[in-house]
């Protein structure tokens, strides 16, 4: 037995659902991807009356999949019921071009950092020069001046952009940090060391020979 199930085998909805045996098998929930893949159509219209004849009530459309629920497991209707309809958070990396080139890209402010950078031809990167190269134009004077508020605000902006989801109360950072150490802790485990630092553990930056 099995309580949940998810169908999503890019347009072969209709197949899977048709032939399953929904007297043997009951799952509570079923969801299934109702939009046709690349037009965005509609498609639920070919298998919903099927689920529904076996016992299946629709309760919830997430922009993408909609979810039944089975008769028997009606009491869980409302755990759906009163679910976003739309998640307007989440950045979808299909609709946008390489980091670089697409100002839209969460790391696109990085990606301009570090272009034409000799970096852009190896897969790895030492931690202290991925700091030089972020820090590349700010004066060793200012790299070592107490940072504020608005200085970490400023080089958070300046690193993932207006839209980054990093912010000063979620860095590791010293009392009085200077500005060279908040550069630093905007990296995971990017302070000042020997051990290499991986370039595709930054947040969804892939480093290639034809540009980020």
């Amino acid at each position: 037995m099995f309580e949940f199930l998810k169908v999503d085998v890019e347009g072969a909805e209709q197949e899977v659902l048709l032939n399953g045996d929904w007297q043997s098998f009951r799952p509570k929930v079923v969801v299934v991807e109702a939009l046709a893949p690349y037009t965005l159509a509609p498609a639920w219209p070919a298998w919903e009356p099927f689920l529904a004849k076996h016992g299946y009530r629709y309760v919830w459309f997430d922009s993408l999949n909609r979810y039944y629920l089975a008769e028997e497991a009606k009491e869980l209707a409302h755990c759906l019921e009163t679910a976003p309809c739309a998640f307007e958070e989440v950045f979808q990396f299909r609709t946008v071009k390489p980091a670089l080139v697409d100002a839209r890209h969460p790391d696109h402010r990085l990606a301009k950092l570090l272009a034409g950078s000799d970096m852009t031809h190896l897969p790895l990167l030492g931690r202290d020069l991925l700091l030089e190269r972020v820090t590349a134009g700010i004066g060793c004077a200012a790299l070592e001046q107490a940072a504020g508020a608005d200085a970490i605000a400023e080089a958070t902006e300046r690193v993932f952009g207006p839209q980054g989801r990093l912010s000063g109360k979620g860095l590791k950072l010293p009392p009085v940090p200077r500005l060279r150490e908040v550069y630093a802790a905007l990296f995971p485990q990017a302070m000042p060391g020997k051990t290499p630092f991986a370039c595709p553990a930054l947040p969804a930056l892939a480093i290639r020979r034809d540009g980020l």
